[in-house]
């Protein structure tokens, strides 16, 4: 007998309710809107003013380096994925 849980995981898991296709055009959608243009100028630069901020007012270097190596994904990540022909 399935717990609520379960009835409730199955109700939002999106591979059961859109084919496989479409899910993946889903991901490839969201990660170009991510990295490239406004979006991905804009978070590029807002992961590197955290970067900035947790560095040196906040003096957490972890947080600093963990957000700079997000600008820097974002930043390279639309080129990386174009090279490797996953977009």
């Amino acid at each position: 007998m399935p717990s609520a849980i379960d009835s409730g995981i199955n109700a939002v898991n999106s591979i059961k309710n859109v084919s496989e296709a479409q899910y993946t055009e889903i991901w490839q959608k969201l990660f170009a809107t991510m990295l490239y243009g406004f979006w991905g100028r804009f978070f590029f630069l807002a992961f590197l003013a955290l970067g900035l901020f947790y560095g040196v007012r906040r003096r957490n270097p972890r947080a600093a380096i963990v957000f700079i190596l997000i600008a820097v994904s974002v930043a390279f990540g639309g080129w990386f994925m174009k090279v490797t022909n996953l977009m």
